[in-house]
């Protein structure tokens, strides 16, 4: 027979139960945050699909994947709007840039020069590329700025530091572009100013005629601006020809070629790799760059390039700076907000990019990036050359 006191108290365990359940739910409940829409801004892309298919849609991969990086970073829904435009001719690009006013965009990558941009949309542009002609004038102008790789930017920040550091007041300068040995790229490298500089087009042939020059005048360092095959080509024979003690500033990727070869290479050598190098395999992610050259390699089975990371970079810019100003791509505003974010672009003090940080160049109308990386090689491994005396 069922005792009713023991009843009873199951009853109550079960509504004691029951309630506490509710309560639990009652209080998730509460925490759960409301969904909340988030702002849409529009972002263009702008590129020839049809005469620059491999670039422009290489670019557009880094564009992409920065775009989903930013709306999960930032309050915002970024749209991403593309145009195709045929040749960069004046016309397409300026119907281009006028669909985009109408169309609320609030700031515009474009894959091309900016001479064809119309003066009379403005809106504000930043303009993506690989390396950079150094003949290409530099001139400021306001709606739009230029995020390339410039050589002679690259190498003056390095040499820059291995000349303090060396106290070297002569040097050897090989290149294999006639650009990277004109007035326009010397004249920008500033720390050359001062150095008993002797430059030299690389030649595969004159090779012996260059090394035995090079030894002649014996200078503090010899550096080398070329392909990574034509340096360790030139490298080898540089140490057949006595020059295994000299101190060497390879401008060059981390390439396991120079590993191999560490043997057959004159000893005393600094690599200092471009901005979108990276330093061992693909499944090595150590920070923000290595997660973003495996999810390019992943999509393009290459790893990212310079034109990439400015890709990546761009989308960053864009995204901060909208985020500046709480930018909405409202129709009734965004003529005002064009104009804001402008002045908060040109403002920005070195921005944490992937790689370094950039900030614009008020006289140039380029962003300047801020990186300098440094290796040395010693038993078949790039270790940090930074404050190390090689």
């Amino acid at each position: 027979m069922l005792n009713p006191k023991k009843g009873a108290k199951k009853v109550n365990v079960a509504i004691l139960i029951i309630a506490v359940i509710l309560i639990a739910l009652f209080v998730l409940l509460q925490k759960k945050p409301i969904f909340e829409k988030k702002e849409i801004v529009k972002v263009a892309f702008m590129g020839d699909f049809s005469n620059d298919k491999s670039t422009t849609e290489s670019a557009l991969t880094a564009v992409k994947i920065a775009v989903e990086d930013m709306n999960r970073i930032y309050n915002k829904k970024y749209e991403l709007v593309v145009y195709d435009v045929n040749k960069n001719s004046k016309a397409d690009v300026e119907n281009a840039f006028k669909r985009a006013g109408n169309e609320n965009v609030l700031a515009i990558i474009s894959k091309f020069n900016p001479a064809n941009n119309p003066a009379n949309e403005k809106i504000p542009t930043i303009y993506i590329g690989g390396t950079k002609k150094e003949s290409t004038k530099r001139e400021k102008f306001y709606w739009g700025i230029r995020l390339f790789f410039i050589a002679s930017d690259y190498v003056d920040q390095h040499f820059k530091l291995i000349k303090l550091r060396y106290n070297i007041s002569s040097a050897a300068f090989i290149a294999d572009n006639q650009d990277w040995l004109s007035d326009d790229f010397m004249k920008n490298v500033e720390s050359f100013n001062g150095i008993k500089l002797s430059t030299y087009r690389f030649n595969r042939t004159k090779i012996p005629e260059i090394t035995n020059d090079i030894k002649q005048k014996n200078p503090d360092t010899v550096m080398l601006l070329t392909s990574d095959g034509r340096a360790t080509s030139f490298l080898r024979k540089a140490k057949e020809d006595g020059l295994n003690n000299n101190l060497f500033l390879v401008f060059a990727t981390t390439n396991v070629s120079f590993l191999i070869l560490e043997d057959s290479i004159p000893e005393r050598i600094i690599i200092a790799p471009p901005p979108a190098d990276k330093l061992g395999p693909i499944e090595e992610v150590k920070d923000a760059f290595g997660e973003f050259n495996r999810r390019v390699f992943l999509l393009t089975n290459s790893t990212a390039t310079n034109l990439q990371l400015d890709a990546y970079d761009a989308v960053s810019l864009i995204a901060y700076t909208a985020s500046s100003i709480s930018a909405t791509s409202n129709p009734e505003t965004i003529k005002q907000e064009r104009q804001k974010f402008i002045e908060e672009l040109w403002g920005i003090k070195q921005f944490a990019s992937l790689k370094g940080s950039l900030t614009p160049n008020g006289k140039t109308g380029y962003f300047e990036r801020t990186h300098v990386n440094t290796f040395y090689i010693e038993d078949a491994r790039f270790k940090s050359a930074k404050d190390v005396i090689i």
